[in-house]
């Protein structure tokens, strides 16, 4: 592969000469050398937009006004940012070569303009789902100004679905020292500057978060005194600055003495930045626990768990922070403790008094303890009863931390508890089982999902009043509910191979009960789409029961319902100019990539359905060309939700993606996979570790709504086809259809060649180095025009993506 990217590279250092050479055929009017010549070079190089233009003007020349028009077209999507001069120009050009171009460039200028206001009006009303299917669904037609906008208020919407991802802002190179000052905290930082800024903000909302927690949002009563944020470049540089030595096995501090939170880069062990993040919430816990006290202190187990709770805090891109679940790796190492009866006794614990830390091995139990004072359910009311117990022991602990575990039992333990518990060593016995019996297997095993399907019923049963003793109030009920299935959503699916049509509509329903309409028809529609591609059964009478609910629902939703009007407005526009199209002598290569490209924007069936014909008439008369394209865009998306420690940046000619234990997938919209057969050709390097569960792939084919299909290596050195669909509730599903044998090795740290040929037929040819397997797709991929990455308990950089699309 190495010899295939640098040829690109010399290709690309050697386009001036070419353009040069053809300039000087066009000057002497050797129209046919120009053209030959620019010709075979786009067929062997990715292309520029002032190589694509030259190639045009010889087209020009020839009175191949097809052909030329396609190659401007090419260029303007490739300068889809330039400043409006230079797009006025391509387009001035274009209408010359095109005599509908013209009103073909007005259509979707006038779709692209409405549909963008529309988007920006259901994200406003509410309906972010739609807003954002409707934002990327234009943006890849707009514009110059029209783009920046759009591009800035799909990345607005998107940030409601997404957790803060710290390694996308990365570039992953050495950084100076950068000072930097956010609203409440002060940054010396040895990372990039964008990962500083992004980092400020994240703190910034995360402080917010913990005024409202600590001072029910009375700001005053947080110390004006800003905290500075010492991140370092790799662990051993910040352990050897640990006051008095013996930082090893720490990764970041509080230190209320110099107002100073420390910690460092943890890319530098091979983690995600998103790791980083973790301890920052840790430590500014500290620090909020710090200024509630007012120097107070209280003991190590509430201060450690306190701040260990909180690990489990996720921060979204929207600013919002979400209530902490179940910091996993506390609760891993606390099961497996209380099991093997390792670690300290809870007594040592809570009667810790060598100050407000403790050893490591403590820390886990400090954690269980907050937890179960957070978020244990009297099985009859489903009420958080301890909750108040852990206030009133921290207010009456503070200032006496050697009474830490005598205040224990007698404010956990008075008369009329919740257990009803004597005794200290009841106590425990409860609080051990809880974790190891209830916790514990909600989030590891192979029980979570059916325990989180008993935990979702009980909370529905209760929402509806057919469960006796329960004082929680309805609302919270069911947001405890759609906690269980967004869960599910994203674990029970891995390797489904039908969609979960029940949870999809019991989703619909809880949605529709919280007041969530917009979400909750957007959940119906989706249901309706699976229908209609066979993916889900409905008879007559459900399907028409879901379309009149979902209508009911949108009722009130003008946007939505001017927004089917425009989409049927412009559907006219667009058939009539078809038939124009249809009607030109000489324009078949416009008429295809018109169907195509405008179906795909008004999201046209009829439109879509005309493309492949079209296609065939254009290769026909021999106008289609083969072409490189390079992966390097802008528009890389996702269809897995919430996923934590994923590791994603973008490269030049290419990206690098990474998430431990699970799955993750990132697939590029800038770039259409417009040919009934291509080569998808590039480097792939693993980074890090490798398991026998792990894979490392390119995706050859999917869309951001739709299935996707991926080539690559696993963990057990053999190549893989795999499967990624959609279930009836929109969550991404996993299914391997092929595999060859294990005679690959691919080493950890070195850069191995992947080329995938994709034939018309779905037939597959692979090699990776010198070893060749081929196989077959089980469907037609009409229409998942995208590639990307994906990975599976693993990382791996991408470099030099290619693909060659042929006639």
């Amino acid at each position: 592969m190495k010899a295939i990217v640098l040829a690109v590279s010399l290709a690309l250092a050697l386009a001036p000469d070419v353009r040069e050479e053809a300039r000087e055929h066009l000057d002497a009017k050797r129209y046919e050398a120009a053209a030959g010549l620019l010709g075979e070079h786009l067929r062997h190089t990715a292309p520029d937009a002032a190589t694509l233009e030259l190639y045009a003007e010889a087209l020009e020349r020839l009175e191949r006004n097809d052909e030329a028009a396609f190659q401007l077209e090419e260029a303007l999507r490739a300068e889809a940012d330039a400043a409006p001069k230079r797009i006025r120009e391509l387009e001035r050009r274009l209408t010359l070569c095109d005599p509908l171009g013209r009103r073909r460039a007005a259509l979707v200028e006038d779709v692209v303009k409405s549909f963008g206001d529309l988007a920006a009006k259901l994200f406003r009303e509410g309906h972010a789902e739609r807003a954002l299917d409707l934002a990327e669904r234009v943006l890849p037609s707009a514009l110059g100004k029209q783009r920046a906008q759009l591009s800035e208020l799909r990345d607005e919407i998107a940030r409601v679905f997404q957790e803060v991802e710290l390694d996308v802002a990365g570039t992953g190179s050495a950084a100076e020292l950068v000072l930097y000052e956010s609203e409440f905290y002060r940054f010396e930082a040895e990372l990039e500057a964008e990962v500083v800024e992004l980092v400020g903000i994240t703190m910034d909302d995360v402080f917010r978060y913990f005024v409202e927690l600590f001072f029910d949002g009375d700001a005053r009563r947080a110390n004006e005194r800003k905290v500075t944020i010492r991140i370092h470049a790799d662990h051993e540089t910040m352990a050897s600055s640990y006051p008095g030595g013996g930082g090893q096995g720490v990764l970041g501090w509080w230190s209320p003495g110099e107002w100073r939170i420390v910690t460092f880069d943890t890319r530098s062990r091979g983690n995600s930045l998103n790791g980083m993040l973790v301890t920052l919430y840790h430590e500014a816990a500290h620090h909020f626990m710090t200024m509630f006290t007012r120097g107070s202190g209280v003991p190590a187990w509430l201060n450690e768990g306190t701040a260990c709770f909180f690990e489990g805090a996720v921060a979204m891109a929207d600013h919002r922070v979400l209530w902490p679940d179940a910091a996993r790796p506390r609760l891993f190492s606390l099961a497996s403790d209380l099991r093997q009866g390792t670690g300290p006794t809870l007594d040592q614990v809570v009667g810790f008094v060598g100050g407000g830390s403790y050893p490591g091995d403590h820390y886990p139990f400090g954690w269980g303890l907050v937890y179960f004072l957070q978020q244990y359910e009297d099985p009859t009311t489903l009420e958080y009863v301890w909750r108040p117990y852990y206030t009133r022991y921290r207010d009456s602990v503070l200032g006496k931390t050697e009474r830490s575990r005598t205040l224990f039992e007698e404010v956990l333990l008075e008369r009329g508890n919740p257990g009803g518990f004597e005794d200290f060593d009841a106590w425990i016995a409860a609080w051990s089982a809880w974790i190891t019996d209830e916790v514990f297997p909600l989030h590891f095993g192979d029980e979570r999902v059916a325990r989180r399907r008993a935990k979702l019923s009980r909370y529905l049963a209760a929402a509806d009043g057919q469960a006796a003793g329960v004082t929680v109030g309805t609302e919270p009920l069911l947001l405890r509910a759609l906690e269980q299935i967004d869960f599910l959503r994203r674990e029970e699916g891995e390797d489904a191979e039908t969609p979960d049509l029940e949870l999809a509509l019991l989703e619909a329903d809880v949605l529709e009960r919280l007041d969530r309409k917009g979400s909750a028809a957007a959940r119906l529609e989706r249901i309706l789409a699976w229908a209609d591609e066979d993916r889900v059964a409905l008879d007559e009478e459900a399907r028409s029961g879901l379309e009149e609910r979902m209508a009911k629902l949108d009722r009130r939703n003008a946007s939505l319902r001017r927004l089917r009007l425009r989409e049927k407005s412009f559907g006219k526009r667009a058939a009539s100019l078809l038939r124009l199209y249809q009607r030109e002598d000489d324009l078949p290569l416009r008429t295809y990539t018109f169907a195509r490209r405008v179906g795909r924007l008004l999201g046209s069936q009829a439109l879509l359905d005309a493309a492949p014909a079209l296609r065939a008439a254009a290769v026909s008369a021999g106008r289609v060309p083969s072409r490189i394209v390079r992966l390097d865009g802008k528009l890389w998306s996702t269809v897995f939700p919430n996923e934590p420690n994923v590791v994603f940046s973008r490269n030049a000619g290419g990206a690098e993606l990474g998430i431990p234990g699970r799955m993750a997938g990132r697939l590029l919209e800038d770039v259409e996979l417009d040919a009934a057969s291509y080569e998808l050709r590039g480097t792939l390097t693993a980074i890090g570790e490798g398991y026998r569960s792990s894979f490392w792939g390119v995706v050859i084919a999917g869309a951001p709504d739709k299935d996707w299909f991926a080539v690559g290596v696993d963990g057990k050195r053999g190549l893989n086809l795999r499967h990624v669909a959609l279930d009836a509730s929109g969550a991404p599903t996993s299914k391997l259809l092929a595999s060859s044998e294990r005679d690959l090795a691919p080493a950890i740290g070195q850069p191995w060649e992947l080329v995938v040929r994709v034939a018309a037929d779905g037939t597959l040819d692979v090699r990776v180095g010198d070893v060749r397997w081929s196989t077959a797709l089980p469907t037609a991929l009409l229409g998942l025009d995208h590639a990307g990455l994906l990975v599976k308990d693993a990382h791996v950089r991408a470099e030099g993506l290619l693909v060659e699309l042929f006639p």
